[in-house]
């Protein structure tokens, strides 16, 4: 098959776009991933943390009085994380995720339960194996707590409630409709399998997506067409409440179309061909409470095949041209760490 490579390198720019802006959040993500800045925290929780995250030499900030929000907090500070120390709770944001989650500290903090609780904070940043240690490192220590609110009284607005941070890899599968496939004007059953990795700010997920063949003729031949498209999306997430997120997203997609069947002259008639697309999706995801490892997601997208696609053997030819497809599916995942 061939392409106008001019057009076809216009339509694929969004999709280089794309990929482009997602390469860029990440490694921004990555220069604060690993500061952590703590808030008027107990003074055995601060050596405790010192002690469990030491391996993996994160930078350390303590302040002992702020205003505003962990949000406004990690980003004066160029921070990852913060643990900010509210009454009897600790306040943990993922600035990276967008999302905190609260922890309760013990009413008698002694050595014991502080580690526990620093084991805690450490397993939640999701720090992965520790690198190799280097004598060479400073060790970190205190800086100076940004200026007080006015009366020198230390103010922490609430934090909105929001989900639990997400997993960084899980595996997910989905059924649902597409319709126009091969851009016959039909709805058809689909299926699919894919994994979602976090990374910094955004979700990267890649999808297998398959269904029955359905039957078609037209004055050339009859048979039974299939499609399956190889996917891969970039999806923002957008917390609603304790337990439901948004995620718009977008991606680019491979579609494989393939035809068995026969000529009016009885004669086989097999092809198959690719075709580029883009896609654009919107997912809400609700993650139940108790059962944390679930995820549950509807979703609503459509997806555009930028080319047409030539089916072709012999002197015998079907053409499907370029065309969209929007698409309905039911997702269920399982987190796996």
């Amino acid at each position: 098959m061939r392409y106008d490579g001019d057009v076809l390198l216009r339509r694929l720019l969004p999709a280089v776009a794309l990929i482009c802006a997602c390469a860029t959040a990440f490694a921004s993500n990555r220069a604060g991933a690993e500061t952590l800045v703590l808030v008027s925290p107990p003074p055995a929780l601060d050596a405790a943390v010192r002690t469990s995250l030491a391996p993996w030499r994160v930078k350390i900030i303590v302040v002992q009085l702020a205003s505003g929000t962990p949000a406004e907090l990690a980003l004066a500070q160029g921070a990852g994380f913060v643990v900010w120390a509210d009454d009897d709770e600790l306040v943990l944001w993922d600035a990276g995720a967008g999302v905190g989650e609260r922890r309760d500290i013990p009413a008698k903090l002694d050595d014991a339960s502080a580690a526990a609780l620093a084991l805690s904070i450490k397993t939640w940043m999701h720090l992965g194996a520790p690198p190799t240690s280097s004598m060479d490192d400073p060790p970190d220590g205190p800086v100076d707590a940004p200026p007080p609110s006015e009366g020198g009284v230390s103010v922490l607005v609430p934090v909105v409630p929001a989900p639990l941070a997400p997993p960084r890899l899980r595996v997910e599968a989905s059924t649902g409709a597409r319709g126009n496939i091969a851009d016959d004007g039909r709805a058809s059953f689909r299926a699919s399998i894919g994994v979602v990795a976090r990374t910094g700010p955004i979700d990267l997920a890649l999808g297998f997506e398959l269904g029955p063949a359905r039957a078609t003729a037209d004055n050339v031949a009859s048979g039974d067409l299939s499609t399956v498209e190889l996917s891969a999306h970039a999806r923002l997430p957008v917390p609603m409440t304790a337990g439901l997120t948004a995620y718009p997203g977008a991606g680019i997609v491979l579609v494989r179309s393939s035809f068995k069947g026969a000529d009016d002259m009885a004669r086989t008639f097999v092809a198959s061909d690719l075709a580029p697309g883009l896609d654009a999706a919107g997912l809400l995801e609700w993650r139940p409470a108790r059962l944390d490892r679930l995820v549950v997601a509807a979703e609503v997208g459509a997806t555009y095949v930028l080319t047409s696609q030539k089916l072709q053997d012999r002197n015998m030819r079907l053409i499907t041209p370029a065309h969209i497809e929007p698409r309905g599916l039911v997702r269920v995942g399982f987190v796996l760490r």
